[in-house]
């Protein structure tokens, strides 16, 4: 069966972007639309656009955060990985003993 959304992580991402790039349009609209002075929709302009700024550095923030929790995992993987080829390659004789001292062989 073929993945429609192959990686869902950047499908959530352009989604989220788009809201935020709509919030941004809209409340600028708004704000231009609004009867009120000049001085005052700049003051409005400028607290929306601190207040998303806010906003995007702390989805920045959480995102970086998970991207070093998937790094980190990864690297683990890769180091085990790794371990147990090196373990797999090592001649019989090198290995360390893992199992019952006293084996019973039996023939089928």
């Amino acid at each position: 069966m073929t993945d429609m959304y192959p990686n869902d992580s950047n499908r959530g991402s352009s989604m989220m972007m788009g809201f935020m790039l709509g919030a941004v349009v809209g409340a600028a609209v708004a704000l231009m639309m609004a009867p009120a002075p000049g001085h005052e929709t700049r003051r409005r302009l400028g607290d929306t656009a601190k207040k998303l700024g806010r906003e995007g550095r702390n989805r920045f923030d959480q995102a970086r955060e998970t991207l070093s929790g998937i790094t980190d995992d990864a690297k683990r993987a890769i180091d085990s990985g790794r371990e147990a080829f090196s373990r797999a390659r090592e001649p019989e004789a090198d290995r360390p003993f893992q199992g019952n001292p006293n084996p019973i062989r039996t023939t089928p």
